[in-house]
């Protein structure tokens, strides 16, 4: 029996290149980032009591980008699956065995009003059946 432990919908990820910004030597984490980490970190707290998964999982994502332009799917993997990891989803990242990622359709025009103008994405946490 499958069992889909949670899904959630979130703000447009942003791309694993715009995580950090260089300040001198060394890497801090942007401004975006931190922007979209507050944001999801609210989004799982409407949720509520999804806590503590420790076991072996799989991840799966659904991207509705605002625009036709094109992106790397995987470059919104990283930001999307740490986010579940500081909700406390899930201990730790190494968990997931099994990810599934695919590119949905266009974000409506209601959805970038609601949601976020750069789009939206799905994303579930499940079991590995």
């Amino acid at each position: 029996m499958r069992m889909n432990l949670i899904s959630i919908s979130l703000p447009w990820p942003p791309s694993t290149n715009e995580l950090t910004t260089p300040i001198g030597n060394r890497k801090v984490t942007s401004k975006r980032y931190r922007i979209w980490q507050r944001t999801t970190d609210e989004a799982f707290e409407l949720l509520g009591g999804v806590r503590g998964f420790a076991g072996a999982c799989s991840f799966s994502l659904v991207t509705h980008p605002g625009t036709r332009r094109a992106y790397d799917l995987d470059n919104r993997l990283k930001s999307t699956i740490d986010a579940f990891v500081r909700a406390g989803v899930i201990v730790d990242d190494d968990q997931i065995e099994k990810i599934r990622a695919e590119k949905g359709s266009l974000a409506t025009k209601e959805e970038r009003a609601l949601i976020d103008p750069r789009g939206w994405c799905l994303a579930g946490l499940g079991d590995l059946g």
